[in-house]
């Protein structure tokens, strides 16, 4: 291809849940010190390391990563 190159950015379109899931896990990461939280392929991760990632699938996940965490 010939002309100039020019960046693009793809956004991944989440569901309202996982919307929803995203938001309270990147909550929970600031105030409990974990490193990572990230969308791949429609799917809600968390990890203190980025070698572990923990697949969150529903709010139940983040209750049971969580549980004193019941105001969820």
């Amino acid at each position: 291809m010939s002309g100039d190159s020019k960046r693009f950015y793809v956004n991944e379109h989440l569901t309202p849940d996982n919307k929803h899931l995203l938001k309270k896990a990147k909550g929970l990461a600031i105030d409990t010190g974990f490193k990572y939280v990230l969308s791949t392929t429609g799917a809600v991760s968390i990890s203190v390391l980025s070698i572990y990632l923990q697949t969150l699938c529903r709010l139940k996940d983040l209750k049971r990563l969580f549980p004193r965490l019941a105001t969820l």
